[in-house]
């Protein structure tokens, strides 16, 4: 088989590249950038996918089976939606592609989770309400996704929640160094339980999605994400123990706020990752599950439990020297 992803060079598509080289498919991975993983630049082609030109050349010349698209621009520190175009026309470039190329079986989008503000309780998949301009790329980008005639190549769209893992990188690498180092201190009693999802256990869903039956793949939207949330006290002491370190410390909250005002402050004098601020303690603070029934029917058991995502994450970071 052979398969085409956009944006394999990102921290998604680092982990989604090796997996299916692994099952002896051929991989193509169009990135504007070299991959995170200098052992796979010999399957990189560099492509911005706002070069629609240059994006139905390469759809022709490899002639894939599958497509996964995770190209985007994925930080939050754009202002207007022109600052996400690749997220907006890319996406049709890519989608235009795809229905170009006859010999295409199947097709997976990648949307995110930010079309929904992290408190909003969607009453159906649709029922969106971003809070960034980043998540309402995104909806527009679910708008073309879902705008192709009955006929197109068969689609499903993934929505990613909150990934971390091997070659991850800002916010998630900084909690795991923060957690690590004893700067992350706990909302004194807090339970927050987190639908996050380990990217080995992601890479493993879009397997799965590929496989199923055809009912349960064309025009469907999904989230991806470990089935089971993590409280994330409870998962930040995993990551201390399994290094032989104490439990992670406690702090009150108003301590906590009066720290992400400091944060606040910092980034107006021009830093750019505060270790904490106000938005980003508000995103703690608040409980964010989502119900993957569905998922977990199609996909069935994942492979790592977070204690194993944990491991191996730690042993990446070590290798990569990211971690003494």
């Amino acid at each position: 088989m052979k398969i085409l992803v956009t944006g394999g060079s990102g921290f998604i598509g680092c982990n989604v590249v090796p997996y299916f080289q692994d099952k002896g498919w051929e991989v193509l991975n169009l990135s504007e950038v070299p991959p995170r993983d200098s052992s796979k630049k010999s399957l990189w082609r560099k492509c911005d996918i706002l070069d629609r030109t240059k994006v139905f050349a390469y759809f022709k010349e490899f002639d894939p089976d599958y497509v996964i698209h995770l190209a985007a621009r994925t930080d939050l520190s754009g202002n207007t939606l022109t600052d996400y175009s690749v997220n907006i026309v890319g996406t049709q470039n890519v989608v235009d592609a795809v229905n170009s190329n006859p010999g295409i079986k199947r097709a997976m989008y990648a949307s995110s989770r930010l079309v929904f503000k992290i408190d909003h309780k969607p009453a159906h998949v649709l029922d969106y309400k971003p809070s960034t301009p980043y998540g309402s790329s995104k909806i527009e980008m679910e708008k073309i996704v879902l705008a192709q005639p009955e006929d197109a190549v068969p689609w499903l769209m993934f929505r990613p929640t909150s990934i971390w893992g091997e070659w991850f990188g800002v916010p998630y690498i900084d909690f795991f160094l923060s957690v690590v180092k004893g700067r992350y201190m706990h909302p004194a009693g807090r339970k927050i339980n987190k639908s996050f999802g380990y990217v080995g256990n992601t890479v493993f869903m879009l397997d799965k999605f590929l496989e199923a039956p055809i009912e349960d793949f064309n025009r469907k939207i999904y989230f991806a994400s470990d089935y089971k949330p993590v409280e994330v006290f409870e998962w930040s002491t995993i990551i201390r123990t399994q290094l032989g370190l104490p439990p992670v410390k406690t702090a009150p909250i108003w301590l906590l706020s009066a720290a992400g005002k400091v944060g606040d402050f910092a980034q107006t004098l021009g830093m750019k990752h505060a270790p904490l601020t106000s938005f980003r303690l508000a995103n703690l603070l608040t409980n964010m599950e989502y119900d993957l029934t569905e998922e977990a029917r199609i996909c069935g058991p994942l492979p790592f439990s977070a204690e194993q995502g944990v491991e191996r994450t730690l042993a990446w970071m070590k290798q990569a020297k990211i971690l003494a």
